[in-house]
């Protein structure tokens, strides 16, 4: 059943020329490449099947599916014989959940066929017992064909109904015009009850422990606003984030120049003059998109195939442009996909309309096909320039995330509880990509390295961009959005009332941007798991036996031991009482906290212990003589500890650290320091100012007290730093950034003054030295606090 819901909810939207094929022809379809046939079903297979059939002529386009169906009848193929034996689906159904239950016990799953299954012989059994099948299906049974809605002529449908009748798919009977959604959360509320626990409710939802973590922290955190507010939120907004393409994941990035001159020699175009023009060109030249597209396009205009002038098209906008295939002002979409190069005259005569001209499709077609052939464009590209139909009401309404169309597992089981929690909030999808446009239209630079605050003002934006589009493209705009008039380029030009003023909200937003003074805390919490390093030492060494009975001094032992926590003991320490913050490790948590002071004096050997504080948690913030630091480790007689003192520079800096970060990239990928280009922004007396920039903020009393000697390898260094390369320039700007950062990034100086490893932050054990020590507890936002004095 699950595996038939995975086929049709990816078969059912399959359009010819933006229609859909008709239900008949649509199972027939199944029928012969889905159950009829094993094998793995592709666009290109679907299209022959159409062609063959006469349900599509050559020239028609296939859209609404990927170029693979990643849907197969596996169950359905694996058991055919036994079905077409006993014609008993309910009894199959039973045998697959089965064989996930008992897993890899083979013989569990025997007895339970032979006992339940009487019309299966042994032969059967031996087969049913090599299948191999894991994981659960997302959606159950009960939802896919027990819970119905009754249409307009009055008959009762399950959802299954509605995939095997119907063009529809999933998200589209979980909208408001179906009852499914809503049957759906009344069968969660009889089940689980109305004052159901956060944590019976998150288990209900089957989401990962790493979502759960993640939801718990953002429901208190909005419970905390909600308080402090005295009233619920009127809208709430979740971020989507661009997904990264997995395909891309750990593989090699070729530059522009090697994939064209690889394409130019796999087309046989080495002896061409083009080819001999590309190979002058550099990889920074190749970073403009005109030139890039020139050399895509064989020198071609894309509209009409004239030869382009490249050095008219480079010294100016007015005899060539860029032109966007699908238009800019509908669809979100800057990629080399979605952009050709074309002279001015065509593209005025396309104008901001979509699909291209049919006389210019006929005429361009096969010099498209010879560019697509040899890769020089992507098939996305290619079926946008050859497409015959207009775009689709979902294709124009991508560009604001609605409800219906978020699927991550995170965002959806977080709007599903704040809807429970708060029911009168207002639940706004607000997409990542919107922001980055607004930060790009208005110069707001984001550059993660410099510190964490760009996380709060991301989340301001996403409300002020997010409420924008939420209030301006209502679901009244979408039910007509084939005929409105609208540009998605210039949303912030025109006033939205309620969200935006076109002359006075952007310097509201600056001001706000502007500010630094954001509350920062970190999750205190317990180590578990692993509990040393799994290295072994040579005898002598080592912090670990091996086992029980070997020692150490003969056989060597695990180095670091993990800490699961610490905790603040008084002992005596010669003739003195002292206080010393202690780790409590893993592999003893069980000693300790039956036992405290036996594992004070067996583990730590201390004398005479008492504990003062049984529980300082990892992360946790602590004020040493006025500094805050959170703990995070041990080494030797000190603690490590991470700073709380977020840097603050001001916009210009935090645009040539960006740069910086680009260049050292690029010299990275090429492995070999590249000479800087206008396009880089970077220069060695702008290197030295941030130096001394970074110099003066290390003067300061938040730096100054836990970076002297940072500080003086700096200012010692300053005549070597100035004769320096750039790249290594660059580089050391990298590490010393590091060192503001709050987190356990310790600056590599060997380039300056041949040190590895500058700017830890170590404080001994002992605090009885110190003038003041407190355990600072933050509430999840910061807004509240209470300080616990561990010195008295």
């Amino acid at each position: 059943l699950y595996c038939e819901y995975c086929v049709l909810n990816e078969i059912n939207p399959l359009k010819i020329n933006g229609e859909p094929l008709p239900v008949v022809e649509k199972q027939k379809l199944i029928k012969a490449l889905f159950v009829d046939s094993s094998k793995r079903v592709t666009k290109k297979l679907i299209a022959e099947y159409l062609l063959a059939n006469g349900l599509m002529k050559a020239t028609d386009e296939i859209s609404g599916i990927d170029d693979t169906i990643k849907s197969k009848l596996t169950s359905y193929h694996d058991f055919k014989r036994i079905l077409a034996k006993t014609s008993d689906t309910d009894l199959v159904e039973s045998i697959i959940r089965s064989i996930l239950i008992f897993g890899e016990d083979k013989k569990m799953l025997r007895r339970w066929l032979q006992k339940n299954c009487p019309l299966i012989d042994k032969n059967d059994i031996s087969y049913i017992c090599r299948l191999k099948y894991k994981d659960w299906g997302r959606l159950s049974r009960e939802f896919l064909e027990v819970i119905h809605d009754v249409n307009e002529y009055g008959e009762a449908r399950n959802i299954m109904d509605y995939l095997r009748c119907s063009n529809m798919n999933i998200m589209q009977l979980l909208t408001d015009e179906y009852a499914f959604a809503e049957l759906a959360e009344q069968k969660k509320k009889e089940r689980f009850g109305e004052n159901t626990s956060l944590g019976d409710r998150l288990e209900a939802m089957y989401v990962a422990p790493a979502v759960r973590r993640s939801l718990r922290q953002t429901l208190r955190i909005v419970d905390e606003i909600t308080d402090t507010m005295k009233a619920a939120p009127a809208k709430i907004f979740i971020e989507v984030t661009r997904g990264e393409n997995s395909a891309f994941k750990n593989t090699r990035t070729q530059s522009r120049k090697e994939k064209l001159i690889a394409l130019y020699t796999a087309c046989g175009k080495q002896s061409d003059e083009l080819f001999t023009k590309l190979e002058s060109e550099t990889d920074a030249s190749l970073r403009r998109d005109k030139l890039y597209l020139y050399y895509t396009q064989f020198g071609k205009c894309m509209y009409s195939g004239d030869t382009i002038d490249l050095a008219a098209a480079l010294q100016d906008n007015k005899t060539y442009d860029i032109d966007h295939i699908f238009p800019r002002s509908r669809i979100k979409d800057d990629s080399i996909d979605n952009r050709v190069l074309v002279k001015s005259t065509d593209n005025r005569e396309k104008t901001n309309t979509y699909p291209i001209g049919e006389n210019v499709r006929k005429k361009m077609l096969p010099f498209w096909s010879m560019l697509r052939e040899k890769e020089l464009i992507s098939q996305k590209k290619f079926d946008r320039l050859k497409r015959s139909y207009p775009l689709t009401e979902k294709e124009l309404s991508e560009f604001v995330a609605r409800q219906i169309v978020e699927t991550g597992q995170a965002n959806k089981a977080l709007a599903t509880l704040l809807k429970d929690i708060y029911p009168k909030t207002r639940i706004i999808y607000s997409k990542a990509g919107n922001v980055a446009d607004f930060r790009h239209q208005f110069g707001f630079v984001k550059c993660r390295e410099v510190n964490d605050l760009h996380h709060a003002k991301d989340a301001y934006l996403n409300i002020v961009v997010g409420n924008v589009y939420a209030t301006r493209f209502t679901d009244k705009f979408f039910a007509n959005i084939q005929h409105e008039n609208y540009s998605i380029t210039r949303v912030f030009d025109h006033d939205t009332p309620g969200a935006w003023h076109k002359d006075s909200s952007i310097g509201v937003v600056k001001h706000y941007m502007d500010k630094n003074n954001i509350l920062f805390t970190r999750m205190p919490y317990e180590k578990k798991g692993q509990i040393s390093d799994l290295t072994i030492l040579p005898a002598g060494k080592g912090q670990l036996n091996i086992k029980k009975n070997l020692p150490i001094k003969t056989y060597g032992g695990y180095n670091n031991v993990y800490g699961a926590y610490f905790a603040l003991i008084e002992h005596l320490k010669g003739k003195k009482r002292i206080r010393t913050i202690e780790p409590v490790y893993i592999y003893k948590k069980a000693l300790f906290e039956s036992d405290p002071i036996a594992y004070c004096t067996q583990m730590l050997e201390l004398t005479d212990p008492v504990v003062i504080c049984s529980k300082i948690c990892t992360d946790a913030l602590l004020e040493i003589n006025g500094i805050r630091m959170h703990i995070s480790g041990r080494t030797g007689s000190r603690n490590v500890y991470k700073h709380t003192y977020q840097l603050k520079l001001d916009p210009d800096n935090v645009k040539y650290i960006k740069a910086l970060l680009k260049y050292t990239e690029r010299c990275a990928k090429a492995r070999a320091e590249l000479p800087i280009t206008e396009h880089d922004g970077i220069s060695r007396s702008q290197n030295e100012d941030l130096y001394e920039k970074f110099i003066g903020k290390l003067r300061t009393p938040a730096y100054a007290p836990m970076f002297g000697i940072l500080l003086d390898d700096l200012e010692n260094g300053r005549n070597k730093y100035k004769a320096l390369p750039v790249l290594t320039q660059c580089s050391l700007l990298l590490e010393i950034l590091k060192a503001f950062r709050c987190n356990s990034m310790n600056p590599n100086l060997s380039d300056l003054c041949g040190k590895g490893a500058v700017g830890i932050l170590l404080h001994n054990t002992n605090i009885s030295n110190d003038s003041s020590v407190y355990l600072i507890n933050q509430s999840i936002t910061g807004l509240y606090e209470t300080k616990v004095d561990l010195l008295h």
